[in-house]
């Protein structure tokens, strides 16, 4: 007689559970299904070590929030008081933390019921009129995603906003990148919950498939077969 074999399957004995939803978690599971399972949903790789570019992104952003929310100088490297100069102007907030519900209402980025979070680096808000801006320290890519979920977030918080422009700053060119109108949240928000429900069928099913592609180098799941 055959034995059953009645060991769990290796996610079940994990107990998955939904993601928080968030830029960083779309963009990743764009990329590939399996790395987003592995960092955001099972979390058993090893914790990445901090790099130089890490590191320089994380001091721009907090030397950027500190000149706009109480007027601290920037240091010397970073030359970039006409930028945030105006955002200081206007009274900006910067670095806001923002949370949305699943049934969409605005909550606490760190709520129990959080279902999608980011953070607004430089809004603007005037009237029924929004600007996001958003810092980039690395290599320039168009990528309006990042600026539409900042938008949905925002919209919830302000209902009352109905045109939303959102534009990267790319620090290390010195520039603003080009407009990207935002102000279409429905759609922004009926992707979200398309993915939502991928992510849920995918824990429940147990089916996250290895998708191969040019950033497989760059990937942080050593032990797939595709990484080189």
């Amino acid at each position: 007689m055959t034995e059953i074999d009645l060991t769990p399957p290796p996610f079940l004995d994990r107990r998955p559970k939904m993601p928080v939803l968030s830029y960083t978690f779309l963009s990743c599971w764009n990329i590939c299904h399996h790395q987003a399972m592995r960092r955001y949903v099972l979390k058993d790789l090893p914790r990445e070590p901090e790099t130089p570019q890490m590191a320089w992104g994380n001091a721009v952003h907090e030397a950027m929030e500190r000149r706009i929310n109480d007027g601290t100088p920037l240091p010397e490297a970073m030359p970039w008081e006409h930028l945030a100069a105006p955002l200081a102007a206007h009274k900006v907030i910067a670095e806001q933390k923002a949370g949305i519900t699943r049934e969409g209402a605005p909550c606490d980025f760190f709520a129990t019921d959080v279902f999608l979070r980011g953070k607004l680096d430089a809004p603007i808000i005037n009237g029924n009129y929004a600007l996001l801006v958003d810092w980039k320290t690395g290599k320039v890519r168009e990528d309006p995603l990042e600026l539409e979920v900042g938008a949905l977030l925002l919209q919830s918080a302000h209902p009352h906003v109905r045109k939303i422009t959102g534009r990267y700053a790319w620090l290390k060119e010195n520039r603003i990148g080009k407009e990207h109108d935002c102000s279409d949240t429905l759609r922004t928000w009926a992707y979200v919950n398309t993915v939502a429900r991928h992510v849920q069928h995918a824990i429940d099913t147990q089916d996250f498939p290895k998708m191969p592609g040019p950033l497989c180098g760059w990937c942080p799941v050593k032990d797939c077969e595709n990484h080189p």
